[in-house]
This record gives C-alpha cells, structure tokens and sequence, in this order.
C-alpha cells in the first residue's frame, strides 16, 4: 500500500483536521530535532573556522574552486560542513511546509 492510499485512509478514519495537525506537530518536533543537530555541528565547525581563520561558508567556496588544498583538516572540515549545509537544507524544507 503506498503512502498517497494510506494517508487517504486514515484522513478517512480520523479527518482532515486531526491529520493535518498532527503532521504539523510532528513537523514542529523534527524542526527542533534538525536546529539542535545544526547547533551540535556549528560546534564541530567553530576549531576548525578558528584554527584557519575563516568562516566554514567562505572556506566551502574556496574548497570547492581548489583555493583551500585537501589535506586532512582541510577534508574533515569540509566533511563536518557538508553535513552542515544537508541539515540546513532540511530546515528550509521544514519551514517551507509550515513547521513553525
């Protein structure tokens, strides 16, 4: 059974009003779940933007054009940041569906 027929079924069962809430809150719940990981990360970042004098936005775009070299910091840092940017993203996402 795809997920499209069971929605149908329990909006079916339960309503519109009751579905549509509970996958706000849910919604809401993953919100806080995605900022506290984004918080953890930004505090995996902070050495590393320490360490090499810039921001993690400003070294991924050096990385990515080749200015910031690959060696062992450099790919955790970038690493640590990519895992950033994926937790970011969906943040956004959550706002977008009206998480807040």
């Amino acid at each position: 059974m795809n997920i499209e027929h069971r929605l149908k079924e329990y909006t079916e069962a339960l309503g519109a009003y009751i579905i549509e809430n509970t996958l706000k809150k849910l919604a809401h719940l993953e919100l806080q779940r995605c900022k506290m990981k984004m918080e953890k990360v930004s505090s995996e970042l902070a050495p590393f933007e320490k360490l090499f004098g810039k921001g993690s936005r400003n070294a991924w775009t050096e990385f990515r054009s080749g200015k910031l070299g690959d060696d062992g910091d450099v790919m955790e840092w970038m690493m640590i940041f990519e895992n950033y940017l994926a937790l970011e993203k969906q943040y956004q996402r959550l706002i977008k569906v009206g998480a807040i």
